[in-house]
């Protein structure tokens, strides 16, 4: 019994995260629960003020009373979250929604000592917490996020992609710095989880996510439930083999798909060109922007140089050809589009047409372009936490 009330209580949370203020008449009949039991779960929120009286519906019920809706108190707790990147880490603070605070940022260094670096993690957090006035009953819980495969039940970081050496026990090593419970997940993981709990009004629960940016990931979600193999591995389009007879590079990886068509990638296909070339196109590029850079990824992309738009194009073909062949075997209700790469115009525009070449059913409306491209530092990581430490135990642990 004390499972079905917790099993109620995540539903109604999960279905406010995802459409915003409802009334319990309407929550009731999307649940298919009683009345009576939503209002019973509302009134248990409302006394630990998670729920709030959201705006005014205009809508009116069949005995004349406008219906009252309530919404998440999103600024009842905050999360702290920390992205770990090969280049940057962000610790940053946001609201139940996602939304943010503050942030900060340093150098990640490769093969760091796990010690060392994650004192100073703690250090950068605690910082913001004191200095923004937080109190550790404030904050719901840390969620980190780092690429390659993550154990998130233990907290561990199996294959950091030369970040740690080896496996890392990501949670033991914060929870003996931080008073907080802390999740860790793979950040691509992480980023399709902040798509279905913020922007999934229709309760998608097949997904595919690709990310386009500074590496190529995936991940998927299936019945609902986010999809990894017995060794934590997503489904990874990205190391997916094109050409074998690519040279090995990027810690082994030639040939694949990542190491081919990434931003990285692009960018060095570019300073490849200007060595070998005298084109005017690319002369005029780098004398105007400087080399390529994520900060001027657009001007390098509109530039007409034939060869480097043939490259372009034979990328964003090479990711539709991939993507088309994951569809098949996964089947998702849509796929959703993330990164740096399909925020830009033309190599959005690319990939699709590319995509309806290949496979003439898939069309236009199976894609969404996601928005949460500006928040990937914090998002995913916010995500995780709410998802764990809130909806999944129907709000218990909020005091």
């Amino acid at each position: 019994m004390e499972n079905v009330k917790i099993t109620n209580r995540a539903c109604v949370l999960q279905l406010l995260v995802n459409r915003g203020a409802m009334s319990r008449t309407d929550i009731a009949s999307v649940l298919s629960l009683t009345t009576a039991t939503v209002t019973t779960i509302c009134n248990e929120f409302i006394a630990k003020n998670l729920l709030i009286p959201g705006e005014e519906v205009d809508t009116v019920s069949k005995v004349g009373r406008k219906r009252n809706p309530i919404d998440l108190n999103y600024d009842r707790m905050h999360i702290l979250t920390i992205d770990i990147d090969s280049d940057v880490t962000t610790v940053a603070i946001t609201n139940l929604k996602g939304r943010l605070v503050v942030s900060d940022s340093f150098s990640t260094a490769l093969s760091a000592d796990p010690e060392e670096f994650f004192r100073q993690t703690a250090a950068t957090a605690i910082r913001l917490l004191w200095t923004h006035h937080f109190q550790n009953d404030d904050i719901l819980g840390a969620g980190v996020t780092i690429v390659g495969p993550v154990n998130h039940l233990d907290g561990i970081s199996l294959d950091s992609c030369g970040i740690f050496s080896g496996e890392c026990s990501i949670k033991k090593h914060l929870e003996q710095e931080l008073p907080f419970t802390v999740c860790v997940e793979n950040s691509v993981s992480a980023l399709l989880s902040s798509e279905l709990l913020f922007n999934n009004p229709d309760n998608l629960q097949n997904v595919l996510m690709l990310k386009w940016g500074p590496g190529v990931g995936s991940a998927s979600v299936i019945n609902g439930t986010m999809y990894k193999g017995s060794n934590f591995r997503s489904s990874e389009l990205g190391l997916t083999m094109i050409d074998q007879n690519e040279p090995v590079r990027f810690a082994g990886r030639g040939g694949r798909l990542e190491t081919l068509i990434s931003m990285n990638a692009i960018e060095e296909k570019a300073k490849e060109l200007f060595a070998l070339t005298s084109s005017p196109y690319i002369l005029d590029t780098v004398h105007t922007y400087g080399f390529p850079n994520k900060e001027n990824f657009s001007a390098y992309v509109s530039m007409e140089d034939p060869a480097f738009q043939e490259y372009l194009d034979k990328s964003a073909e090479a990711l539709a050809i991939v993507t088309n062949n994951a569809i098949q075997l996964i089947v998702p209700d849509k796929i959703i589009l993330f990164g740096d790469v399909f925020d830009n115009e033309v190599m959005y525009s690319s990939f699709i047409r590319h995509a309806n070449r290949i496979n003439p059913e898939l069309t236009d409306d199976l894609f969404i372009r996601s928005e949460l491209t500006k928040k990937k530092a914090y998002i995913g990581g916010a995500a995780v936490v709410l998802k764990q430490l809130l909806i999944d135990n129907g709000g218990t642990l909020i005091p």
